[in-house]
């Protein structure tokens, strides 16, 4: 198995560079089933990259990760969380990153994951700090 980072997908999605595009999709496309590692870190870093850097709308994004968590090719850290924070992610209009530490933070154990990001409580496993301190 071979770890990735998230400049090889990145570049595979954006084809913002095409010498950089050409090998990423070469790698891909050499890679045998589940031979690939991706880590959840690498998601997120994804998910910021094409959000922030390439101002992508949220939907798409979230699209394309669920597309390539479905590739063939990959193994991906928490697969099935993964997948549940995608489609919460959709569905509530929430940032993929406030939905993986909340899913995360609950899968550890966690009674709720205190926050001060108002739209980040639209996610059950949130709550907000002044309500904790009552």
């Amino acid at each position: 198995m071979l770890g990735l980072d998230s400049n090889i997908l990145v570049r595979f999605l954006t084809r913002d560079d095409e010498q950089q595009y050409k090998q990423a999709t070469a790698l891909l496309a050499r890679a045998e089933d589940r031979s690939l590692y991706l880590s959840v870190l690498v998601l997120i870093e994804i998910y910021w990259t094409l959000r922030r850097a390439y101002r992508r709308p949220a939907p798409d994004v979230l699209k394309a990760l669920g597309d390539v968590v479905d590739t063939r090719q990959f193994t991906i850290e928490d697969r099935d969380l993964v997948l549940r924070a995608i489609e919460l992610a959709m569905s509530a209009g929430v940032d993929f990153a406030d939905v993986l530490i909340a899913l995360r933070n609950e899968a550890a154990g966690c009674s709720a994951t205190a926050t001060f990001d108002h739209d980040a409580l639209r996610i059950a496993q949130m709550a907000p700090v002044a309500e904790l301190l009552k």
